[in-house]
């Protein structure tokens, strides 16, 4: 987590230094609008079963954005996340990693200098895991499970093409089996989560 918060800080105070700067704002390659992001944030389960077995961590990606400059965009990205596991039968530094690709639209509310957005798309993660010699809790060793991205964010044009972007994402899933043991025989708890990520990258 200390890692992740000072990517976080760095990449924000980056960004600031370069809107400080000043300067006009170049020309882009495109009329449209592309744009290379990177970032990180924090993230965590929505349902109980799953908040009692897994920690909120840290959550990283990489974008790339088509369509910055029209009303609507689309986004494909690699998603990574790592969190702490408590759970009885598994070794106290044990982590919950997750890999994922997703595509999404985004509706530019006003494609300019700020730029509120809405996102909606559909994507695949894989959890597995990690940092454990033996497992014999209730928890699976991977899951594959399909996510519905949907969240707001904001993003900001600073000039000379560099862009700071905030956005919150709820991804839904299905066909979860990480958890399969609840309170309901046959019905594994969800893997439903939340991220909060902030990220900086290029337009051109």
């Amino acid at each position: 987590m200390k890692i992740l918060w000072s990517i976080l800080i760095a990449i924000g105070l980056l960004l600031l230094a370069r809107r400080a700067a000043g300067g006009e704002e170049e020309e882009l390659l495109s009329p449209y609008g592309f744009a290379l992001t990177v970032g990180a944030g924090v993230t965590g389960f929505v349902d109980q079963d799953m908040r009692d077995a897994a920690d909120p961590g840290g959550t990283w990606e990489a974008r790339v954005t088509a369509g910055t400059r029209l009303p609507v965009a689309f986004e494909a990205a690699y998603v990574g996340s790592a969190q702490d596991i408590n759970l009885y039968g598994m070794d106290t530094n044990a982590i919950l990693v997750g890999t994922g690709l997703e595509g999404v639209l985004r509706l530019n509310i006003l494609p300019g200098e700020w730029n509120p957005y809405f996102l909606i798309g559909a994507g695949w993660t894989r959890y597995v895991v990690s940092n454990t010699d033996s497992n014999t809790s209730i928890m699976n060793n991977h899951d594959d499970v399909l996510a519905l991205p949907f969240g707001v964010g904001l993003d900001d044009r600073l000039g000379r093409h560099w862009i700071i972007d905030a956005r919150v994402v709820m991804r839904p899933t299905f066909d979860n089996e990480l958890l399969p043991d609840s309170p309901e025989p046959g019905n594994p708890t969800n893997l439903d989560s939340w991220s909060l990520l902030l990220r900086g990258g290029y337009e051109f």
